[in-house]
């Protein structure tokens, strides 16, 4: 009777076993989402989501900015060119300015783009610029930098922006847009 009990035994452990891997690899194939691989019961998510089928994204603890690329900008200022006195009728020395609320976090203005074309791309280049509050308000600004002795430099624009988004995913690109154009362009990483 013993020896009996025992083969039920292992035999319902067989049997069990058997079922939950064929569901297993039903629901591989179907229900993970973002990448995901359903493996015991639950999802092997790739990085930046959770759940049992991944379908949970979780909120980075940082972005880190690489590059931000000037993509467009006011090419004069109200019909008048940007620079005056010895430079008149020069293009706009561009830099950038980025605030969280009123918070200075990022400036390029040691090193601007001379006489810029309102035609070209201008990258610049960061060594790692955290984004901490991810889910915070920023504000970027570009600026024409003017020759001190003449005149004050200028704000050509500025623009908020809201880095993270829960339902967006984690593009590599974050576009910074005004009146449908994109103006900047930056790169990224999601920092768990």
């Amino acid at each position: 009777m013993k020896t009996k009990l025992i083969s039920i035994f292992a035999l319902l452990i067989v049997f069990a076993t058997a079922m939950s891997f064929n569901a297993c690899v039903k629901e591989k194939c179907t229900n993970c989402l973002h990448g995901g691989v359903f493996i015991d019961n639950h999802g092997n998510c790739p990085e930046g989501y959770t759940g049992k089928y991944c379908e949970k994204q979780l909120t980075p603890k940082k972005i880190r900015i690489a590059t931000i690329t000037i993509r467009s900008f006011p090419p004069n200022n109200h019909g008048e060119d940007w620079d005056y006195g010895n430079d008149y009728h020069s293009k706009p020395d561009l830099y950038i300015k980025i605030y969280k609320a009123s918070e200075l976090i990022y400036s390029s203005s040691n090193n601007p783009f001379d006489n810029a074309d309102s035609s070209n791309d201008y990258p610049i280049s960061i060594t790692y610029l955290d984004l901490t509050g991810v889910n915070s308000q920023y504000t970027i600004e570009l600026w024409d930098k003017d020759n001190p002795y003449y005149e004050d430099d200028d704000l050509m624009l500025s623009l908020n922006f809201t880095p993270y988004s829960n339902t967006g995913g984690f593009p590599s690109t974050l576009y910074i847009e005004q009146w449908g154009k994109v103006v900047f362009e930056m790169d990224v990483l999601y920092v768990w």
